[in-house]
């Protein structure tokens, strides 16, 4: 293929794009002499790359004729995946380093020496997250360390041995850098950070003239406490890395496996620089210490008194400065990583305590809350009082106290001017995570909840339109780019706004217009509370079983056993469902269309309280992937009430169509809910769009994506759109028996109930 008609292929598949001619010619030169296989693997990954990034796309063609050094026509998918994970996870100059790294990438694939992070990290990540208890990311990075929220692992083990050796070397790094998080080896306690910009280690290790001695004393002790640590906690891990203790540790054990032991050998024993008069004596200081440092009580503390004591011992023998190579278990200490990722740590624990309590507070009873609210008032008028910076707020007064326990959790209360405020389990495991990590919880936090809660509890807004506050912190889900076959990872960002309750004469009207209809679905629903059955083949019942009798008769007079089985009991089975409906409150529906989508809401409603069905109702808009949203109009928990009418009616058109996080949104609403069928029920306009370039086949085949991870979490998912396209993508999205076109929009109120009923019954 000649560079004119390559040229002229190129923009065929980027079409309707028209990016420069020297841009696209300077590329080309990459596959100037690659073969013609390779050519079209690589051509063919252009149609996915271009839309993520023209400047990825780019690079990665420049790159052509090195590349196919290294990799068959065959790999260059997944090579290209990879490319676009470590775009997405640490931008252009993380998708770079991988291309640099195209022949550990192969090595690692044709699994002739190691395993690829890629391979192990579906198995590692709930292992690290068990072990912690909480979601500690597993990312890829140029060398192994944790700052402590996250662990950052090579993207490759470069090893002699099979992948199951490889994942479990990778296994115990994990497990090893979880020991740290553990033991607060790398831990910033309390107010210690100061500014924030100087970690109290890197103040320790400055005190030692010879810095690096030092530093690499305080990680040798901690180390043998963190082996120490794992040999209690994990004795199945360390069964099985015995065999690999010449990879991990540099040497095979003597006698039994001691991880502490081995290290001691490694780093201390037969080092030619010790060597000499003084070279029992010192060993001994040493071996003295591990031995503290391995007992239950040794803590961090302990571990910079022995790095002291045995800096001292090494000075007096003239064996300074004394240098190790970390074990491929141990990775680097990243002091400044440390620092930043604590930073945003009490940041992200700060916000997400200011929205959880405040929206704890206003679900409080009225008068505990308006306390809450007069006592926040107080308080911003005492601050404007005494501006003084560091002087004590008298007016609200903070306690912490435990109230009760639950299973393995602490319940907090807060007091506020007298008036005391129990959390439920989530702000207590998040107040003590604070407290525990500064010291106490700081009186700016709970004062800047009230005063959120205070805001929120005011007049009634009058402009339905604007956006309304966030209920809880933002929450971040993958995207399915069909295009690669693979997510693209924490993509969307989603949050949850309060709609206002605004009072106006739209429920009145519609309760009145559909009256009669309204009725009619009650005794219908009335009606579905139970289902009756009559259960053959019982040991007591109401009737006998004539058909059973019969049989037992003839098997008597065989020879055989009779039955005992001969009657037949009619049975009530209870109902079990839960349901969110999800509705679409896009710009499109302005008009007679999200007027007739508010009635079938109201219908359904209402028809709803004759049953104990579990329902909620959220709407859903946005724009772009950083800013989708979703609406509580009614919770699972939430009683039909004036207010939820009042929300109900004040629906009103937003913006785009963005569907699939909102899908994925009400599927981690809906898995943890106890039901024998749980349904999402989803309303809407028209084809899932966004204003970048969400739309047409790739909205369609997230949304469809999205609707799949549904039904693998047990969640059956039905779609009722009154969009007259709807017969080209609504049975690919849905399947062509769970959704349904409306072509008379007049018809929506009264055909929602009824679908509803079907499906349930």
């Amino acid at each position: 293929m000649n560079d004119a008609s390559l040229k002229q292929l190129f923009y065929r598949l980027v079409a309707p794009s028209l990016p420069n001619e020297w841009d696209v010619e300077e590329a080309l030169e990459g596959l100037s002499g690659a073969d013609e296989q390779l050519v079209t693997a690589f051509l063919e990954q252009v149609p996915m790359i271009w839309p993520v990034s023209h400047s990825l796309c780019f690079l990665c063609i420049s790159q052509g004729e090195k590349i196919g050094a290294h990799l068959k026509p065959e790999m260059i998918s997944p090579w290209f995946k990879g490319v676009l994970d470590n775009y997405e996870r640490h931008g252009l100059r993380g998708a770079q380093q991988f291309i640099d790294d195209v022949p550990n990438f192969m090595a690692c694939v044709q699994g002739r020496r190691g395993l690829l992070l890629e391979e192990a990290q579906g198995r590692l990540q709930p292992y690290v997250n068990g072990l912690a208890g909480r979601e500690v990311p597993l990312l890829p990075g140029e060398q192994l360390f944790t700052d402590t929220c996250s662990i950052f692992l090579p993207r490759a083990l470069r090893i002699r041995g099979s992948s199951e050796e490889g994942f479990l070397i990778y296994k115990f790094m994990v497990s090893f850098q979880w020991g740290i998080i553990a033991l607060g080896t790398l831990a910033i306690k309390g107010h210690e950070q100061g500014a924030a910009q100087s970690h109290p280690l890197k103040r320790f290790f400055a005190d030692f003239p010879e810095s690096e001695t030092g530093r690499g004393l305080y990680y040798f002790f901690e180390t043998v406490r963190v082996l120490s640590y794992l040999q209690q906690e994990l004795p199945g891990l360390i069964r099985q890395i015995s065999p690999l203790s010449r990879q991990l540790f540099g040497r095979e054990p003597a006698g039994a496996f001691s991880p502490p032991e081995l290290l001691f050998e490694r780093c201390w024993q037969g080092r030619s620089q010790l060597a000499g008069p003084d070279h029992a004596s010192l060993l001994s200081l040493v071996k003295g210490w591990c031995l503290r440092c391995q007992e239950p009580q040794a803590n961090r503390s302990l571990s910079m008194t022995a790095a002291v004591e045995v800096y001292g011992g090494l000075e007096q023998c003239g064996r300074l400065p004394l240098v190790w190579e970390p074990l491929l278990f141990q990775g680097a200490i990243q002091l400044e990583a440390v620092c930043r990722a604590a930073l945003k740590q009490r940041q992200e624990r700060h916000e997400l305590f200011v929205a959880s309590l405040s929206s704890h507070l206003l679900q409080l009873p009225p008068r505990a809350a308006d306390d809450a609210d007069t006592s926040g008032e107080e308080e911003q008028e005492q601050e404007q009082r005494s501006p003084a910076p560091g002087q004590s707020d008298q007016a609200m007064i903070f306690e912490q106290r435990s109230t009760g326990e639950h299973p393995g959790q602490r319940l907090l209360s807060i007091t506020i001017d007298n008036q005391e405020v129990e959390l439920n389990a989530e702000l207590s495991e998040l107040a003590g995570a604070i407290s525990e990590d500064l010291g106490e919880l700081p009186k700016t936090y709970i004062s800047s909840a009230v005063g959120k809660a205070g805001r929120s509890r005011g007049a009634p807004d009058l402009h339905p339109d604007e956006e309304g506050p966030e209920i809880k912190a933002p929450l971040v889900y993958d995207e399915w780019d069909y295009r690669r076959q693979g997510y693209r990872k924490n993509w969307c960002l989603l949050r949850e706004k309060e709609i206002p309750a605004v009072t106006s004469s739209f429920m009145a009207e519609t309760l009145t217009k559909y009256r009669g209809q309204i009725l009619q679905l009650r005794r219908q629903f009335e009606l579905m509370q139970t289902r009756e059955r009559f259960v053959r083949r019982q040991r007591d019942g109401d009737e006998i079983d004539f058909d059973a009798l019969v049989e037992t008769l003839a098997d008597s007079a065989a020879g055989y056993p009779p039955s005992d089985r001969l009657f037949i009991r009619l049975q009530r089975d209870q109902r079990e469902i839960a349901v969110i409906l999800l509705v679409d409150m896009s710009n499109s529906t302005q008009g007679w269309v999200g007027k007739s989508i508010k009635e079938a809401l109201v219908l359904l409603s209402e028809a709803m309280e004759m049953l104990n069905d579990r329902y909620a109702i959220y709407g859903f808009s946005g724009m772009r992937r950083l800013r989708c949203e979703v609406y509580p109009l009614k919770t699972l928990d939430e009683a039909y009430s004036s207010t939820v009418r009042k929300r109900i009616g004040s629906i009103s058109p937003r913006e785009y169509t963005r569907m699939a996080p909102a899908i994925r949104h009400m599927i981690s609403l809906l898995k943890p809910v106890e039901a024998r069928l749980r349904l999402l029920l989803i309303l809407s306009d028209g084809k899932p769009e966004d204003y970048d370039d969400y739309k047409g086949s790739y909205a369609i085949e997230d949304t469809r994506h999205a609707l799949f991870e549904a039904k693998a979490a047990g969640i059956q998912s039905f779609g009722i759109t009154i969009d007259r396209h709807a017969q080209s993508y609504m049975g690919h999205m849905y399947g062509p028996a769970n959704c349904i076109f409306v072509d008379d929009i007049n018809r929506l109120p009264a055909l929602v109930p009824e679908i509803y009923r079907t499906l349930t019954s």
